[in-house]
């Protein structure tokens, strides 16, 4: 291994570990009550030594933001059954964000938090660059099934894989918010994915 390898793994595994300490804290304190003190005190680092990967509070959440998406993309791709039909794992992998939010609540707020924490990131962040590489991969996913769902019959000829894809992503992760207030959350979810299904047969 190189020295450059070296370090860029060294380097990694410290920015792993501040954001077990940052998720730590946020997921304690409430991420306005929490301070980069208390993320350096937990880690163990100076609060100099913080900054030297994360620029500030907003780039820390951004990070969790990282790990949460990467979360939910396990689990939209472990819906995704090599049998079913296209239209099948356009619902599976709508129903696998729902599972996310239920198993994982820490990691649902901290993506509800993304658009107020990416302005205070630096737009070289490799952090905030990562959020929308892993954007693209959920938007991949949904394009693959509606493309799939196109050639299998299960989805109509007229629907256009790219918008559709970007107006489901919207759909789910808009929709969803309001449905946590409701005490029935699930029933009323499933409804309203049955009338998008029904909209793409």
């Amino acid at each position: 291994m190189g020295i450059l390898e070296r370090k860029a793994r060294e380097r990694a595994s410290r920015e792993n570990l501040i954001l077990d300490a940052a998720e730590q804290v946020f997921f304690s304190q409430g991420f306005d009550q929490s301070t980069m003190n208390d993320v350096a005190k937990t880690v163990e680092l100076s609060k100099g030594s913080l900054y030297n990967y994360f620029g500030n509070k907003k780039e820390l959440c951004i990070g969790i933001v990282v790990r949460s998406l990467r979360l939910l993309i396990k689990y939209m791709e472990k819906s995704l059954l090599p049998e079913a039909s296209g239209l099948d794992k356009i619902a599976g992998a709508a129903k696998a964000f729902l599972l996310f939010q239920q198993e994982n609540p820490e990691y649902y707020c901290a993506l509800q938090s993304y658009r107020q924490h990416r302005t205070g990131c630096d737009s070289s962040s490799k952090f905030l660059n990562s959020t929308l590489d892993e954007n693209h991969h959920i938007n991949k996913i949904w394009i693959n099934a509606i493309t799939q769902g196109i050639a299998d019959g299960s989805i109509r000829k007229t629907v256009n894989p790219k918008k559709t894809a970007s107006a489901l992503w919207g759909e789910f992760n808009g929709m969803l918010p309001g449905f946590v207030l409701n005490d029935k959350t699930v029933n009323v979810y499933e409804y309203a994915l049955e009338l998008i299904i029904n909209g793409l047969k």
